[in-house]
């Protein structure tokens, strides 16, 4: 995510579930968008996690595109991610299934099953999804409740420079309840 989505997930306790049309990946927005269809929904807004280990692909494909310092990553308590987005009885979550093309092609998939479907060449990003969907007309993107009960770990962009890091992580420290939150930078691209 971007820093401005990480100061208000910190600030607001709140995550955003977004447009899927409105993103670059479109093998995740294509199968959505057929869901959507399928159900006659005016709306179906997601979001994505990932349950892999932190990959140089996530950094360059993830958070802000034309600032690569401008990118965060929050590793979540599963149990309590879950917890909190039972309390939002819009949503729905599962884990993605990923298929091959001649998989895809040879079976009838369900419609409650294209939210959570994609292509085989991204299994190693192992996601976790949550949709929000919509009879009615509704904004681009949807707001959930996420205490901050709920982050494990932030990990900052590995492009900050140190200084940059250290001062980025004594401003996030200032933003009320966040003072003990383990906020390291990524080594990721370090020798």
């Amino acid at each position: 995510m971007s820093l401005g989505e990480l100061r208000f997930l910190l600030s607001q306790e709140k995550l955003t579930l977004r447009d899927p049309q409105r993103w670059s990946d479109t093998n995740d927005s294509y199968y959505l968008e057929l869901y959507r269809k399928k159900m006659g929904f005016s709306s179906v807004l997601a979001l994505c996690f990932t349950q892999s280990s932190e990959r140089f692909h996530h950094w360059e494909a993830f958070g802000n595109r034309k600032d690569k310092t401008d990118r965060a990553k929050i590793k979540f308590k599963r149990r309590a991610l879950i917890d909190a987005i039972k309390l939002e009885p819009r949503l729905k979550y599962d884990e993605v299934q990923y298929l091959k093309m001649n998989d895809i092609k040879a079976r009838l998939l369900k419609r409650e099953e294209l939210p959570f479907i994609k292509r085989w060449g991204y299994n190693h990003e192992r996601e976790f999804r949550i949709i929000y969907e919509s009879m009615e007309q509704a904004p681009s993107n949807c707001d959930f409740h996420v205490p901050l009960s709920c982050i494990n770990k932030i990990t900052l962009s590995p492009w900050l420079s140190y200084s940059d890091f250290r001062t980025l992580k004594d401003e996030l420290r200032q933003i009320k309840n966040c003072n003990e939150l383990r906020i390291e930078r990524s080594t990721l691209i370090e020798q």
